[in-house]
């Protein structure tokens, strides 16, 4: 048996329901006048401490950690500004969660749940737990790791603020410039194909030409990029983008700099035949 006290009631409440639904088969125990304490029996202590190390990390993830990174931000990175602070909580949630794989890839080596999980099953080898106790005495290693992983997802904030500026500038350019055709189709391959509004192909060499006569160091584009850089030299009025993934990262940022002027389509939709090379 095991008995956990906690400094609220609310937090006591939260433990209760959190072991209830997640882990049936113990027994539950909660006496009048003692509502910050839950007592849980189960088959044996070592299943006791494994439900409920993972019921305390559930319950500090949910009610504390929100509060342990903003604290974090404010007082170790000194932000004061709540859009980023919430923003860059926002980063460091996802990494976590590693709900992106392209945070799972990068920080595979961040474990954090797991080490939370292994500081409360560390420290339940008394009868009776007290739930605060650990969290101010004991997350040292905790908090090292989230610190880490808070620098992480600040310098992701920082490349997302780098790139939307980037991709303002362009866009701002592109609203300015006269277009050189009006309507353009584009086929998703790699590179993109892309087609006058009578179904002709615009070939490489004419783009080349283009680009040639078009100062790319001013907008910081590179001249070997066949994706965004012919898009941005002809700056059509109207963009018909066709294809099977909007996500893929050169559509995506080319959707983000035509905006309402880019429609994208199913590749079936394209109306003309495509050219072979």
């Amino acid at each position: 048996m095991l008995e956990v006290l906690f400094e609220e009631i609310a937090e006591a409440d939260s433990f209760y329901h959190i072991l209830k639904k997640d882990s049936p088969t113990l027994k539950l125990i909660r006496r009048r006048g003692q509502g910050n304490k839950v007592s849980v029996y189960g088959e044996s202590e070592d299943i006791e401490k494994e439900l409920v190390a993972k019921a305390c990390t559930k319950l500090f993830i949910q009610s504390k950690e929100p509060n342990y990174i903003q604290d974090i931000l404010k007082k170790k990175f000194h932000y004061s500004n709540q859009e980023e602070i919430e923003n860059i909580t926002d980063i460091t949630n996802a990494i976590l969660e590693k709900d992106d794989l392209y945070y799972e890839e990068k920080i595979h080596q961040h474990q954090l749940r797991d080490t939370l999980m292994a500081i409360f099953l560390l420290h339940l080898n008394e009868e009776e737990i007290h739930y605060d106790s650990i969290i101010h005495f004991r997350l040292h290693h905790y908090v090292d790791e989230l610190t880490e992983l808070i620098g992480f997802a600040i310098d992701e904030f920082k490349r997302e603020e780098d790139y939307q500026a980037y991709v303002h500038t362009l866009r701002e350019f592109v609203r300015k410039r006269e277009p050189i055709y009006e309507i353009i189709h584009v086929v998703q391959t790699n590179p993109l194909h892309f087609y006058r509004n009578n179904g002709s192909p615009i070939q490489k060499e004419e783009l080349a030409k283009l680009k040639d006569n078009f100062p790319l160091y001013m907008l910081g584009l590179p001249e070997d990029e066949w994706f965004i850089t012919p898009l941005i030299v002809l700056s059509p009025s109207k963009i018909y983008m066709y294809g099977d993934d909007p996500t893929e990262p050169h559509t995506h940022s080319i959707m983000n700099i035509f905006q309402e002027r880019i429609e994208y389509l199913p590749f079936e939709y394209f109306p003309f035949q495509v050219e072979v090379e």
